[in-house]
């Protein structure tokens, strides 16, 4: 069993056994109250619409929580989303 092990992590290319996930770079995502501020809405808006009660549905990734889940943002993704509402 031990040796099954060690050929999975040996596969990945790096150096010192790292996960693959440690090489990815990471985009910085923003939560609903910064987006909220950002456009001058309320939190409760973003989460209306992050969650898909409110038309248009915002894009968000949804992170945990079932009752009030916690979503957080793209900047690029909602910047993508408010300039094709615009062209609408």
């Amino acid at each position: 069993m031990g040796k099954r092990c060690r050929r999975v992590f040996s596969i990945w290319p790096t150096t010192d056994n790292a996960a693959p996930s440690a090489s990815i770079q990471m985009k910085q995502l923003v939560t609903a109250k910064d987006l909220a501020e950002a456009l001058k809405v309320t939190e409760g808006w973003v989460h209306d619409h992050a969650s898909g009660r409110r038309r248009p549905v915002l894009p968000s990734i949804k992170i945990s929580g079932v009752r009030r889940p916690t979503y957080r943002f793209d900047p690029e993704t909602i910047q993508q989303w408010l300039n094709k509402l615009a062209k609408q």
